[in-house]
């Protein structure tokens, strides 16, 4: 028998929207006059010639160009402005300015980006003309991250993780065990401090590639066992803006809260989220994801097939807005996916530094956003082989 949950004190009320398509300047007029929250559909994109094998960060470089990690080709490839031509950025290998996994791509100040090489536990900054420089890794009390895969830069050197304990990864938070803490390295003494809490899932393993390749082969491990299917927790989102605040979407409060640096905070209004209820459709979507999920991590398929809807703890509402971390774009705008991925759109609301919300952006189906660039939003398509495609859509935001 199929077991649903309902989750108490949510008190959330329903969104009222029109569609629209406009920019999130004229939004903030529609909003200040007090009407609905405009919906914006993308439209107009440009799909880039070049397929990928698995996009796992993007980051922009001035001259029109960005640079994109590919996991499964452990590659760090340069792309002109329309994305005809690419080269590798470095090449595969342990001397210094090499890499053997490609784990995490991130924007540095100075139009730099930042490269985590988690088969090495070190970092590469990447120029803005897109050649390799210094290659590093993190001392004092940040040498306890130096495995983990970080969340974030800003532009005066922090990099930031999530952790389970409010100062460094071995030590345990007192309290509940929902709990993980945002934390920042600063890169020019060592130091780690605490942001905040939120409320997070439980700490997932870490799977790595396998197969006879370099990063396959100096990342073997043993595989854990097979998590249980855990659908639509609750779970607090949040994402971190070049200037170092920290945007945190509260699900219990519903509300967003900045966390400036020194402890400054701001706590934005009722975000006024919808509730709705989980469908046996949404259960088979979702459940088939996560089959999917689990194989290509490898674990055996007779353990996974074996689950069926009436094997899963449901819930009975979808939590308000998906948890974990978010995109915040150049301008400093908080990008909440209140979608979820058994759901065939992805739609974000676009929520600005005083914690309100100024646009509703639905995205194509069957694509996932990606990154910011100077007037454009860079979203990942999958074809029917697996392929990953860029495209570009205008986005007058997009630029600082």
């Amino acid at each position: 028998m199929r077991r649903l949950r309902a989750r108490p004190g949510l008190g959330l009320t329903a969104l009222v929207l029109v569609p629209a398509t406009l920019s999130l300047s004229s939004a903030g007029e529609t909003l200040a006059q007090g009407l609905p929250i405009p919906e914006i559909r993308l439209q107009g994109g440009q799909e880039l010639r070049l397929p990928f094998s698995s996009v796992q960060a993007l980051v922009t470089l001035p001259d029109g160009g960005f640079l994109v990690a590919d996991l499964l080709e452990q590659a760090l490839y340069r792309l002109n402005q329309d994305g005809t031509r690419r080269a590798q950025v470095g090449r595969n290998g342990n001397r210094p300015g090499e890499y053997l996994l490609p784990t995490e791509l991130l924007p540095l100040a100075g139009d730099s980006a930042l490269l985590f090489d988690g088969a090495q536990s070190r970092y590469i900054v990447i120029r803005p003309d897109g050649t390799v420089g210094a290659t590093f890794q993190l001392r004092g009390e940040g040498a306890a991250f130096a495995d983990r895969t970080p969340w974030g830069t800003d532009q005066r050197g922090g990099i930031y993780f999530r952790a389970e304990g409010p100062t460094d990864s071995t030590e345990t938070a007192s309290g509940p065990t929902d709990r993980a803490f945002i934390l920042r390295y600063d890169r020019r003494n060592g130091r780690v401090t605490p942001v905040t809490s939120v409320r997070s899932a439980p700490f997932p393993s870490v799977l790595l590639p396998r197969g006879n390749t370099p990063a396959a082969e100096a990342l073997a491990q043993v595989t854990p066992p097979l998590p249980l299917p855990e659908p639509f927790l609750l779970e607090d989102a949040w994402g971190i803006a070049l200037d170092g605040r920290v945007a945190v979407a509260r699900v219990e409060e519903d509300r967003v809260e900045w966390h400036g640096t020194g402890g400054a905070l701001m706590e934005g209004p009722d975000l006024q989220s919808e509730v709705r209820r989980v469908r046996v459709p949404d259960m088979r979507r979702w459940l088939a994801d996560w089959q999917q999920a689990r194989l290509s991590e490898g674990y055996p398929p007779q353990e996974i097939l074996r689950f069926r809807i009436d094997d899963v703890d449901w819930p009975v509402y979808f939590p308000p807005f998906s948890g974990g971390r978010m995109p915040v774009d150049r301008s400093g705008n908080l990008w909440l996916l209140r979608s979820h991925p058994s759901e065939p759109e992805a739609i974000y609301e676009v929520i600005d530094g005083q914690g309100v919300t100024r646009a509703r952006i639905v995205l194509p189906p069957n694509t996932r956003l990606e990154g910011f660039g100077e007037g454009a939003i860079f979203l990942v398509r999958q074809d029917a082989l697996g392929l990953h495609w860029l495209q570009r859509y205008p986005w007058l935001d997009g630029g600082r």
